[in-house]
């Protein structure tokens, strides 16, 4: 499963789940204002950690594997706007490329599989609760740190839900390309609300019962 969290006694395990959160949006907002150089430093940085932190290879590249699509979808779209404009793609050079996207996209899935690799649910809840608590002085019904951990949660759920509709479309011979994305983005998004629903259902339950 991707971005799945498993327990382990790594580096950045032991490091408060508050400052991984921080840490994980300061640098996905900061890829954005890098460079391929500064974005590809990053990419490096988050796969030692990920090393140190127990991570196996395997799981860290196979994390990453849906970036590769988005970039040749970004290439292909760099070509197609190049031909619309010159009507030949005959002069084209790597500098028509967004390469800095694809670096950009490289490091953020590097940044989520370390984040999400290394800092389990009850950790993200228990310290989102805390500032909440902070900041409402006490006066709080957990509203925002339930709905944020909920977010954070989900979002492994969801790559986990398209890699199972995707075998699921190859178990049955189904083609590739437009005809792939057709049949299976629908079934996708409805897979989707349908789980978010019952996870929402399932814990208002609980807080009934509590």
């Amino acid at each position: 499963m991707l971005f799945m969290y498993t327990k382990r006694n790594g580096i950045v395990q032991k490091l408060p789940a508050l400052l991984k959160i921080a840490f994980i949006f300061v640098m996905s907002v900061a890829s954005t204002l890098f460079g391929i150089h500064a974005n590809l430093c990053l990419f490096f940085a988050c796969f030692i950690l990920s090393v140190l932190s127990k991570v196996r290879v395997f799981e860290f590249v196979s994390d990453l594997k849906y970036v590769f699509g988005y970039s040749v979808f970004i290439i292909v779209l760099d070509m197609a706007s190049y031909f619309i404009e010159h009507k030949t793609l005959v002069g084209m050079n790597t500098g028509c490329f967004n390469f800095p996207l694809v670096v950009r996209l490289i490091a953020v899935f590097a940044l989520s599989s370390l984040f999400f690799r290394t800092t389990g649910v009850y950790e993200i809840r228990t310290a989102i609760e805390d500032v909440e608590i902070v900041c409402t002085g006490g006066k709080t019904k957990r509203t925002f740190s339930k709905s944020f951990t909920l977010f954070f949660s989900f979002i492994p759920k969801l790559f986990y839900l398209w890699n199972q509709i995707e075998k699921a479309y190859a178990a049955r011979m189904g083609k590739k390309g437009i005809k792939k994305i057709i049949a299976v983005v629908p079934i996708f998004i409805s897979v989707s609300i349908k789980r978010a629903d019952t996870t929402v259902l399932a814990l208002l339950n609980r807080e009934t019962k509590s």
